[in-house]
């Protein structure tokens, strides 16, 4: 480019002087600045330019480090071995293309182009490319003791990442097999457990690239055991048999035992416990015991044993067996029964003399 310079002399002379001003090369386009990609995809940067003269070189650098992308001269176009397996380049007179092959996050940061014309006149033009990518490492927490909870208590999830993605996560969805429950900013949520069972619960992250979901974590939202009898027979006579049977409701359904309260023996291991020819020794307290995951349950069955008069005896007042004729003799009949005797008969050589709902005798 010149320039002229047009001078009159006073005799009106004209002089002409010319003087070349250096042209300086200009872009005519740019690529967007940040210039995002999704990780995983390809990305070409795109640059045209008016050289203003003669192409002499140009280069493209990896800002971060400083190191040359490649670069192109009187020699021809040079790709540094370094990066010649992920990435493409065309350089012409009025346009560049630098393409990234597969980004990876290690991609993200700036890079510059930079164009020089024979009158070594220069410009350059950096773009900083965001490399984008979901959440990774997504975890589900709760505060269940051993991933076992009681139903209608309170529950904490958390939803936590180990690589919140680029750019950051923005908002956590929280899933219970597979149905949505509900969103969160901040990737917690307290929930009643108002069902009963085993449920499969998991989270997700999301970005503006896409989601990422939690490995599952499976709860058991257990019933503590609830007994009922069903069968508790009281009394049972000595010699007869004696069924016991309980039932309970609970999540996981419960385990069952008969105990014996006095020698705390395990009677039976199932809701029924049999008795075989019960004997007044066996009286006593029987507890149903049942047992799951979330907790125990318990209840208690007294059977009382009915057996008839044993081991009779009888005393006198006074206790010798010798007496003056005439004089009063006072006879107390005992015995083991169960229920207490409620009459004694006394007899006499066989012949009775009385009956007595007392047990004892004057005579």
């Amino acid at each position: 480019m010149f320039s002229a310079l047009i001078s009159l002399s006073a005799a009106w002379n004209l002089f002409i002087f010319f003087h070349e001003i250096d042209a300086v090369p200009s872009f005519t386009e740019e690529p967007s600045n940040p210039s995002r990609v999704n990780e995983g995809d390809n990305i070409t940067l795109r640059w045209t330019y008016d050289i203003d003269g003669t192409f002499r070189d140009s280069t493209f650098t990896w800002v971060p480090t400083g190191d040359t992308i490649a670069l192109k001269d009187s020699s021809g176009l040079t790709v540094v071995p370094a990066f010649s397996d992920h990435v493409q380049v065309i350089i012409l007179d009025s346009e560049a293309t630098l393409t990234l092959l597969h980004v990876n996050r290690s991609d993200d940061g700036d890079y510059q182009y930079f164009i020089r014309n024979t009158n070594f006149r220069s410009t350059t033009s950096t773009v900083n490319v965001f490399v984008q990518f979901k959440p990774e490492n997504v975890q589900l927490s709760t505060n269940a003791t051993g991933n076992q909870a009681c139903l209608g208590s309170y529950l904490n999830f958390t939803c936590s990442v180990g690589t919140h993605g680029n750019p950051e996560v923005y908002y956590y969805q929280l899933f219970r097999n597979d149905t949505f429950l509900g969103t969160s900013s901040s990737g917690e949520w307290i929930r009643m457990l108002s069902s009963s069972g085993v449920f499969t619960y998991k989270c997700q992250a999301n970005n503006t690239v896409g989601a990422t979901n939690s490995t599952a974590v499976t709860i058991t939202v257990g019933v503590k055991p609830t007994v009922t009898f069903k069968r508790c027979p009281t009394p049972v006579t000595e010699g007869h048999n004696a069924t016991l049977y309980c039932n309970a409701t609970g999540y996981p359904v419960p385990n069952f035992a008969w105990i014996n309260a006095s020698s705390g023996n395990i009677e039976s291991p199932t809701k029924t416990l049999v008795i075989t020819a019960i004997t007044r020794s066996q009286r006593g307290i029987y507890i149903c015991h049942a047992s799951n995951e979330i907790g125990n349950g318990t209840q208690t069955c007294e059977i009382d044993v009915y057996y008839r008069p044993s081991s009779s005896s009888i005393t006198t007042i006074p206790s010798n067996y010798t007496v003056l004729r005439g004089s009063n003799v006072s006879f107390t009949c005992t015995t083991d029964a169960n229920p207490p005797a409620n009459m004694y008969h006394f007899y006499f050589k066989g012949s009775l003399l009385e009956s007595s709902s007392s047990g004892m005798l004057r005579w």
